[in-house]
C-alpha cells in the first residue's frame, strides 16, 4: 500500500497485479515493503536452506528439489515484496505451483523400491502440468485469483494425498503423524493470518503497523505468513521423508535444533540410504 513518507519509490510505477498490506517505501526509496523482504528470506529461503542440509538424509532428488523450490520461494518473494514488479511476482508465485508438483509426486511414489518407480512415467506428466500451469499462468497474470484458485486447488490435493499417506497408512510412526499435524496447524494459522492481513488492511492493520516506533514500523501480519507457510513446508517434506524411509525399511531418528522448534531426521542403518536415486 502507498505511503506518503517517501514520495517516489524507485520501483514505481508497480507492475504487479497485487499490492500487499505493508506500506510502500516506508523507510527506504529502494525496497518497496522491507519487513516482507527480511520475512520472505528467514522464513522461506533459510528454513528451506536448513532443509537442504538437514533434513534429506536418503539424498533422492525428489526432496532435494523440494528443499531447493523452497529456497527459490523465499528469493522470489523477496524479490517480489522489494520491486512489486511482475517478473518478480512470477517468480514468487510460479514456483509455489512447483513446489506442490514436487511434492504430490513425493507422495504418489512415497512406497516404490528405491530406483523402480511404480510410474516411471510419472515425471513427464508432471513436467508437462508444470508447462500447462505456467502457460495458464502468464495468460491470467493480470489476474491474481486466478493464480490463487490454482494454488489452493494444488494444495488441497496435497492434503489429500498426505492424510492418506500419514494417518491412513497402517502403522505409522506416531512421531510422523505429530510432524505432519504440526505442518497442517502451521499452515492454517499462517492463511488465517494472510487473510485477515488481506481484508482488514486499510481499516486495521496499516494504522496501528504505521505506529510502532523504531526500526519495526510499519511490519504486518504477512510476516508470520511468511514463516508458518515456511515451516509448514518443511514440515511437510519432513513427513515425507520419514515415511520414505518407513518403506524403505531404513532405521532413523529424529532430533532437533533450536529446542524443539525445528525437527531433522538422521539414520541409524542402512548405509545404501545415501545413495541417490
Amino acid at each position: 500500500m502507498g505511503d506518503a513518507t517517501v514520495k517516489i519509490g524507485y520501483w514505481e510505477p508497480h507492475s504487479s497485479s497485487i499490492d500487499f498490506c505493508e506500506s510502500n517505501y516506508l523507510h527506504t526509496s529502494y525496497v518497496a515493503e522491507p519487513h516482507n523482504v527480511w520475512s520472505s528470506v528467514v522464513g522461506l529461503s533459510i528454513i528451506g536452506l536448513l532443509g537442504f542440509f538437514k533434513a534429506n538424509p536418503t539424498h533422492e532428488w525428489r526432496f532435494t528439489l523440494s528443499h531447493l523450490t523452497l529456497i527459490l520461494i523465499g528469493i522470489g518473494s523477496a524479490c517480489l515484496h522489494g520491486t512489486l514488479h511482475w517478473v518478480y511476482q512470477s517468480s514468487d508465485e510460479l514456483p509455489m505451483i512447483y513446489l506442490i508438483i514436487c511434492l504430490v509426486y513425493a507422495v504418489i511414489e512415497s512406497e516404490s523400491p528405491r530406483g523402480k518407480p511404480q510410474y516411471p512415467w510419472l515425471p513427464y506428466v508432471m513436467v508437462v502440468l508444470a508447462a500447462v500451469n505456467t502457460a495458464v499462468y502468464y495468460t491470467f497474470q493480470h489476474l491474481y485469483w486466478i493464480f490463487l484458485l490454482t494454488y489452493t486447488l494444488g494444495v488441497a490435493v496435497l492434503l489429500g494425498g498426505m492424510l492418506r499417506l500419514v494417518f491412513l497408512t497402517k502403522g505409522r510412526d506416531p512421531s510422523i503423524k505429530k510432524i505432519y499435524r504440526f505442518a497442517i496447524i502451521s499452515y492454517a494459522v499462517g492463511g488465517a493470518v494472510w487473510a485477515f492481513d488481506m481484508l482488514y488492511c486499510n481499516t486495521g492493520v496499516l494504522p496501528v503497523a504505521n505506529m510502532i516506533p523504531g526500526w519495526a514500523r510499519g511490519v504486518t501480519p504477512h510476516v508470520i505468513w511468511h514463516i508458518s507457510a515456511g515451516a509448514s513446508t518443511y514440515y511437510t517434506i519432513l513427513a515425507q521423508v520419514c515415511c520414505r524411509l518407513d518403506s524403505l525399511g531404513i532405521g532413523y531418528k529424529i532430533s532437533h535444533v533450536f529446542g524443539r522448534l525445528l525437527p531433522f531426521v538422521t539414520i541409524t542403518s542402512s548405509e545404501d540410504a545415501m545413495k541417490r536415486d
